[in-house]
Parts: structure tokens; C-alpha cells; sequence
């Protein structure tokens, strides 16, 4: 469970309501990351999922996110891909998927979206979302 972010204080001790020490409070500092980061990438994902490949800033970020979905290496360390934040939001396999994953994924968040079908993938994010307000 390595946890390699910065922040301003290191936690050292961690205590409920009642003052009781929490003994495994470096597990639950982790889900809490881990849930916030999962939050954070579905974000991203769901607006890169409402625009089109041809949108001159969130075409690059799609092509980036695509690049991290599967399992990829950085500085010689593998990394957990896109896939497996968003398989914590859905739980669907299909999700997964080396080669399809990515496309099921943008499925699953725009079937689920609010936003009027004649403004997904037709019009650049910006526009789209000026037409919103």
C-alpha cells in the first residue's frame, strides 16, 4: 500500500469522536486517497468522454488518458492503469478489457450522463458546454 504523495503534515497518530486511538489509520488515509483519486479520474474521464476526438485540448487529454488505461511503466516501476479507478466505480469486467476497455468505459459514463445527445460528441467540449448554461 505505498502512498508516495506530498502533503503539507505526516500523519502520526489518527483518533475517533471519542478520543480512542485508530490503529490502522495509514489503511484508512489510503482508501481515503484512493477514493479521492478514483473521484478525480472519473471527472476527467466523464468530460474527455463528452468531447470529440477532434477537440483541439480534450482531444490531447483523451489520447493521454487512452495511453495510461492499460497497466503502464514509469521511471521503471509499473503502474495501474486508468482502468482499474474506473473498475472501482462500475465494477463491470468489460471495463478491463485490454482492447476495449476504454471505449466500454466512455459508453458506461455517457449512458449515464444528463447531458442532451445532440451535444455529446457533435460539437467541441466548449461549445457544448456554453450551450449548457
Amino acid at each position: 500500500m505505498p502512498l508516495n504523495r506530498i502533503y503539507q503534515g505526516r500523519v502520526t497518530a489518527c483518533h475517533d469522536a471519542q478520543g480512542n486511538t485508530i490503529n490502522n489509520f495509514a489503511e484508512i488515509l489510503f482508501s481515503h486517497h484512493q477514493l479521492f483519486q478514483d473521484a478525480v479520474n472519473y471527472y476527467l474521464f466523464a468530460l474527455v468522454a463528452m468531447s470529440m476526438e477532434s477537440d483541439e485540448i480534450f482531444g490531447k487529454i483523451k489520447h493521454q488518458l487512452r495511453e495510461v488505461w492499460n497497466d503502464f511503466e514509469r521511471n521503471g516501476e509499473l503502474r495501474p492503469g486508468l482502468k482499474h479507478s474506473m473498475f472501482r466505480i462500475y465494477s463491470t469486467p468489460e471495463i478491463l478489457d485490454p482492447g476495449n476497455g476504454f471505449r466500454f468505459a466512455e459508453n458506461l459514463v455517457l449512458d449515464n450522463c444528463s447531458v442532451a445527445p445532440e451535444i455529446l460528441h457533435r460539437t467541441p467540449l466548449g461549445m457544448g458546454l456554453q450551450l449548457m448554461s
